[in-house]
């Protein structure tokens, strides 16, 4: 094995600084004049493992069977095979891999070719300016960095990638009620930090005009903007994903050739320039070429330096920069970065326990139950790592010098999902999963453990004067599985002892006044209760109004706020509510 390895660190990876140049006729497995093939690479221990993974970044990992799927250059395949590997080609993946994507028959020209769901840089960010300028009082546009490209064209250099001297502005836009005062929990999300990852950009556009969309149509929304923050920076590799979109679909890292002159694989990547934990050479490479390259320091990189500089301006530092001391339980804030693909949802920490003393995170029971929380939503599987370990990452950052609850989303199957996928099975769940986050951003460590409040409805008609009945579920059951990689089991669920509503005031403002709710089959002593509650109407204006639900558990633990509208008619006249912006 460490024959093996040290042929892998001294051999190998030079040597695909010279696949430019020379490229021998293609081994027999793979076919020939295509540019990448799709291959299982077989390892022997967690060694081999983390030392491919830091080579190139899995696509997939199957430990039972001890391999991981990738894809390589056919040069690279006689270098792992004369290293010692074994190397299998998937056939059909490689085929697929190399497919040229064609616009579809009316394909609109701001979406990625084939790919109709998902704008390209330009259409993104054009499209979180036209939300700003839409919704002034609720959505702001601005410029928080450059782009790695930008940065050149300033100094009048040029490059390969960016022949025109162009490049980009890394834009976020802040969600909120302008008209309602803070301070205010805050969700912050960003997208496209790996270029190929076509999901992760569209999504976090998505979330955005879904909220400001619904806003005075959906009780949540409305009151999730009014009292909260949402931050999104859609593109946060903006140079990167313009080569991903075309000519190099499989790009990861952003496009700074400095350490790499070769044009196999320029670029750093991005989620492994972060400070915090940053420069463990398991988890990330040193070597400019390989797919996880960190950077020449910690932050060298233009949009890492953006995020950290928002970041860390945007959010207040609730915890100690060590690996051991937990964020207080009053804690606010969740930070998300958005990927493809693994259908799981990842914390801190990421690097190995070799390295750091211990990885597991201070607050990992929290980090348990907030992740199996938004898991039962999307059924992602709720884990620390996956099968190898990573450094310099921004969840690591996030959560290591402010404590706020950071997440890594991997969304999907594939890299470039299809679009009847994306439509059909991933965008809904993936946004009541990042509506839920916003939620529990109040308190993330407390909320998950506290019951959902959840099928919400009123019976009957809601007259001015006549008493409106109420109806809803407390679950405290509603936790997703766990990854294999899970260090804490299930989160135990608790029986529901109490539901609350309130009117026109969430349960943190002040004068808000809880009411309780009765178990409709008589008591509380499950752990998913039918609630109900009669709402005296009689000194309530016609009109809309709004009320907020909370249940609690036997533990004393209350969970998030769920809100439903009650629009209130007087006899005859139908009070419609009126949808101004504030």
């Amino acid at each position: 094995m460490k024959k093996r390895l040290l042929l892998l660190l001294t051999f190998l990876l030079p040597a695909i600084l010279l696949a430019l140049f020379y490229q021998p006729a293609p081994a027999a497995p793979g076919p020939a004049d295509v540019d990448v093939w799709v291959v299982q690479i077989y390892f022997d221990d967690q060694a081999e493992l983390q030392a491919l993974a830091d080579w190139r970044e899995p696509w997939e990992v199957d430990v039972a069977a001890g391999f991981l799927l990738v894809e390589i250059r056919p040069v690279e395949y006689d270098i792992l095979t004369t290293a010692g590997f074994r190397v299998e080609v998937d056939q059909a993946r490689t085929e697929t891999a190399n497919l040229v994507a064609e616009p579809l028959p009316g394909q609109d020209g701001g979406t990625i070719p084939g790919y109709p769901c998902y704008r390209t840089v330009e259409s993104t960010l054009d499209s979180g300016a036209l939300l700003a300028s839409t919704y002034p009082d609720l959505a702001t546009w601005s410029d928080i960095g450059d782009s790695w490209e930008k940065v050149q064209a300033s100094g009048e250099e040029l490059t390969l990638q960016n022949p025109a001297g162009l490049g980009y502005d890394i834009m976020v836009l802040k969600l909120t009620n302008s008209n309602i005062s803070g301070p205010k929990p805050q969700l912050f999300v960003s997208g496209g930090i790996h270029a190929r990852e076509y999901t992760s950009a569209e999504t976090a556009i998505r979330l955005a005009e879904y909220l400001l969309g619904n806003y005075g149509v959906d009780p949540d929304v409305t009151w999730l903007l009014d009292y909260h923050e949402i931050h999104i920076v859609p593109q946060t590799n903006p140079d990167g994903r313009k080569i991903a979109e075309a000519p190099d679909i499989w790009h990861r890292k952003n496009t700074n050739d400095d350490a790499c002159s070769a044009l196999v694989n320029p670029g750093i990547d991005l989620n492994r320039n972060f400070p915090f934990l940053w420069g463990y050479n398991s988890g990330s490479s040193s070597s400019g070429c390989d797919d996880t390259y960190r950077g020449s320091g910690p932050v060298s990189e233009p949009e890492a330096l953006a995020i950290v500089d928002y970041v860390r301006s945007t959010f207040p530092d609730q915890r100690p920069n060590d690996l051991t001391i937990p964020a207080p339980i009053t804690t606010t804030g969740i930070f998300i970065d958005l990927h493809s693909y693994s259908n799981v949802i990842l914390w801190p920490w990421g690097p190995p326990s070799a390295d750091i003393g211990s990885n597991i995170s201070p607050n990992q029971l929290g980090y348990n139950a907030l992740a199996r929380r938004m898991g039962f939503i999307n059924g992602y599987a709720a884990s620390k790592t996956l099968s190898y370990s990573v450094s310099g990452t921004t969840k690591d950052f996030a959560y290591g010098e402010l404590g706020i609850a950071a997440f890594t989303m991997e969304m999907g199957t594939e890299f470039h999902q299809s679009c009847s996928v994306f439509e059909n099975s991933m965008i809904a769940d993936n946004l009541a999963t990042l509506i839920y986050a916003a939620k529990a951003s109040r308190q993330p460590y407390a909320l998950p453990f506290g019951p959902d409040m959840v099928e919400l409805e009123f019976v009957g008609p809601t007259l001015v004067g006549e008493p409106a009945l109420l109806q809803a579920r407390a679950d405290d059951g509603r936790y997703g599985a766990g990854h294999a990689n899970n260090p804490s089991g299930q989160v135990l669920s608790q029986p529901v002892v109490a539901a609350y509503y309130y009117v026109d005031l969430p349960p943190w403002e002040a004068g808000a006044v809880a009411q309780p709710m009765a178990a409709a089959d008589g008591s509380f002593s499950s752990s998913s209760e039918v609630v109900t509650a009669t709402i005296d109407t009689s000194g309530l204006a016609p009109g809309r109004h709004i009320i907020y639900l909370q249940a609690e558990d036997f533990d004393g633990d209350r969970g998030v706020v769920s809100a439903i509208f009650l629009d209130l008619v007087d006899g005859e006249n139908i009070y419609l509510p009126t949808i101004v912006q504030p």
